[in-house]
């Protein structure tokens, strides 16, 4: 039996028509204004901790040639300047596959001078022998240079050692 046409286009006419009226059922258009919600309680204040003092500290970074060391003034806690100063030439002396773990400050007032003493860490993917000559005047000799042309500490030499094995740079 041959299917007519317009008998099979009304249901799907009328299943649209349906479908779009409980559209329009569905949605709800509300006057009323939306309620507010109540305000949260108030949390017991902590005060702010009081500002770090700092001091400005002028340090001393390789150029891009590897040729000479160009000055650049940093701001650091006053009451930890050298170990802050020390702390962030380490910080930019190092990349991913070199990666120092810690380091000790050994100072000898005696002589003026100052020891630092790095610890690699474990995942370091290179070691101290494996630094070109720039890499090595980067990281020391911006921390040497910094250290000794600074009159806020009277250092005079700087050395390195590496688990006190002593560094060569």
């Amino acid at each position: 039996m041959p299917l007519n046409p317009r008998s099979s286009i009304a249901p799907l006419g009328m299943a649209i028509a349906l479908s779009l009226a409980g559209c329009a059922l569905n949605a709800t258009h509300s006057t009323e204004p939306t309620p507010t919600p109540a305000p949260l309680p108030k949390l017991a204040q902590t005060p702010d901790p009081p500002p770090v003092e700092t001091i400005e500290v002028t340090v001393y970074h390789l150029d891009a040639f590897c040729e000479t060391f160009v000055q650049k003034p940093i701001q650091v806690p006053r009451q930890n300047a050298l170990q802050g100063t020390i702390h962030k030439l380490i910080a930019e002396g190092t990349s991913p596959d070199f990666a120092i773990a810690g380091y000790r400050v050994q100072p000898n007032r005696a002589e003026n001078s100052l020891t630092i003493d790095f610890r690699l860490s474990p995942q370091s993917q290179r070691q101290f022998v494996s630094l070109s000559t720039c890499e090595r005047m980067a990281l020391m000799g911006s921390l040497q240079q910094t250290l000794t042309q600074s009159s806020l500490w009277n250092i005079q030499e700087v050395q390195f050692t590496d688990r006190s094995q002593p560094i060569g740079f």
